[in-house]
């Protein structure tokens, strides 16, 4: 039950967004990134673009590009940065920065019992 994830919805009747702030040195500075939890539509349609299906002897074989998919749903969740936020860019950025803010995006969306407070 220390699981149970929240939400918030505003006066209007709308879910209200999340965000979060992620330090990152750029530059020898150290900067802002606002990530933000995504609908589930938003990431459902990002899984469908990553993901490939065929039928092989009438059963479907599904394949998940795991890579595009991590990257594509990093990309979405960025609201400002300190560099430019398309595909290409988040795509050339160095490894150990896609997977600092991938695993502070991942920690930010999951419920956990740190976050119960």
């Amino acid at each position: 039950m220390e699981n149970i994830p929240q939400m918030k919805i505003g006066n209007d009747g709308r879910v209200v967004e999340e965000t979060m702030s992620v330090d990152l040195v750029v530059n020898e500075k150290t900067e802002q990134i606002v990530l933000r939890k995504l609908s589930s539509g938003a990431q459902g349609k990002i899984r469908s673009a990553c993901t490939k299906t065929k039928f092989i002897g009438g059963q479907p074989h599904i394949d998940i590009n795991d890579a595009e998919l991590e990257l594509q749903l990093l990309q979405a969740s960025i609201v400002s940065a300190p560099f430019p936020t398309d595909l290409a860019m988040i795509k050339s950025l160095p490894s150990e920065i896609v997977t600092y803010l991938i695993t502070e995006w991942s920690k930010f969306v999951s419920p956990t019992p740190e976050k119960k407070d």
